[in-house]
């Protein structure tokens, strides 16, 4: 929470550079946000705990065994990506 900033959109008298501005800044929180659940483990955490919870369900419902694969193993991160986070 150190590196967090304010912006007061509303003094702002160009509502379409605060569109882009709150654009740019969602697209890097979610750049960081990826960045850092894959490195911390949450998603590999959350690929766990959805195979614990999704499989009997399924089976449930089916009646047949239920293989699920995750495809989000990796980010790359593209070159705008980049530096957005700079």
């Amino acid at each position: 929470m150190d590196k967090s900033s304010f912006y007061d959109l509303e003094t702002s008298r160009d509502s379409k550079k605060s569109g882009e501005f709150i654009n740019k800044v969602y697209r890097k929180v979610e750049c960081q946000i990826k960045t850092e659940a894959i490195e911390s483990g949450i998603l590999e955490d959350a690929e766990d705990m959805a195979a614990l919870v999704l499989n009997p369900l399924f089976k449930g419902v089916t009646n047949r065994t239920i293989v699920i694969h995750f495809k989000l193993k990796a980010v790359n991160l593209s070159k705008e990506a980049i530096d957005l986070l700079k």
